[in-house]
């Protein structure tokens, strides 16, 4: 994305006399002294720096979250500075979260637009008709409607189904549910703690990272402490053994119980059981979870692996459907 933002920005500045190019710095500085510089939002660390006067944020939905808040909004204070966030959609993420607040009467200092492709008049309609008819209907109201998409229509969940409490009762079993992730660069590690209270299910944390195993099988051992879990139970298909022993090989994970379960099925039939106890009112979130809800009510086959859900799956049909469907899993 920074390559395609700089080869548009240095063709247009070739225009003024007098602009010089560092193509090296990707840095243009203009005759009356000011500067534009294009970077790369894929380590936002590397966006420190300096006051702004003005920050463009291209395709913000798919940066790291950490590129506004920790690295360019500070840089605009100095200067009283202003942004501009540019993107299609990527469901309910932190950039919907800027986006709605220039709908709220609180933030006057926001404003926000929406446009759809057939707002743009170089697209000629009948290729977004072709579009419509050839893309998935996810994907083409993400791309050509600029839909953010609270629900998806292939989802297996919907956000009404979702009982909500601010405190679980007395459950008859607690775990820590684990869908692993064997490398720090990898897919995040997928970590609920979950509950079950006759034929309901609770949901009472979600403690997802992104870490090497050292980090997640610590998150996973003070987990299974604070909540005092019967269990943990994690997917065995990444790294077998190696998740038991990441586990009880961390600080204070000597004897902690770890049940490792097999995937035998895909992810939509086995998680298909544990929607269906959503929908009948059986599945409570003590709390609000935006992140494993989006996951839940956005995610189809196709898309990258829901590592939230997909622990919470574990752990429900641990809790409530295993017992009910010996053939579920093989163990």
């Amino acid at each position: 994305m920074a390559a395609v933002g700089w080869r548009g920005v240095s063709w247009l500045s070739q225009q003024i006399p007098g602009t010089t190019t560092n193509k090296a710095e990707r840095l243009i500085t203009y005759p009356g002294g000011g500067t534009v510089q294009v970077r790369s939002a894929d380590d936002p660390n590397s966006l420190r720096g300096e006051g702004l006067d003005f920050a463009v944020l291209d395709e913000c939905a798919y940066m790291k979250e950490a590129a506004w808040f920790e690295a360019l909004r500070p840089t605009l204070s100095d200067r009283q500075g202003r942004a501009m966030f540019i993107s299609t959609p990527k469901g309910l993420n932190w950039f919907r979260d800027l986006w709605m607040m220039g709908e709220n009467p609180d933030y006057p200092d926001w404003q926000n637009w929406q446009f759809s492709t057939s707002d743009n008049p170089y697209i000629a309609p009948e290729e977004i008709e072709a579009a419509r008819l050839a893309l998935p209907l996810r994907i083409f109201r993400q791309e050509y409607l600029a839909d953010f998409m609270e629900d998806n229509p292939g989802a297996l969940w919907r956000r009404d189904w979702i009982q909500r409490t601010t405190r679980a009762p007395d459950l008859e079993r607690v775990i820590v549910a684990v869908d692993p992730s064997t490398t720090a660069t990898g897919d995040a590690c997928g970590i609920v703690v979950c509950g079950r209270d006759g034929d309901r299910f609770y949901l009472l944390d979600d403690l997802t990272l992104q870490g090497s195993p050292a980090q997640w099988g610590a998150a996973v051992v003070t987990a299974y402490h604070k909540y005092e879990a019967d269990a943990v139970i994690a997917e065995k298909n990444q790294g077998g053994e190696m998740v038991t022993l990441t586990i009880q090989q961390s600080e204070n994970g000597r004897g902690v119980p770890v049940s490792l379960v097999h995937a035998s099925r895909g992810k939509r039939t086995r998680a298909e059981p544990v929607s269906a106890l959503y929908e009948q009112g059986r599945g409570y979130h003590v709390g609000s979870f935006p992140a494993l809800e989006d996951e839940m009510c956005q995610w189809e086959p196709g898309q990258p692996s829901p590592n939230r859900m997909d622990a919470l799956v574990w752990g429900a049909s641990e809790l409530l459907i295993k017992s009910n469907s010996p053939s579920f899993w093989v163990v």
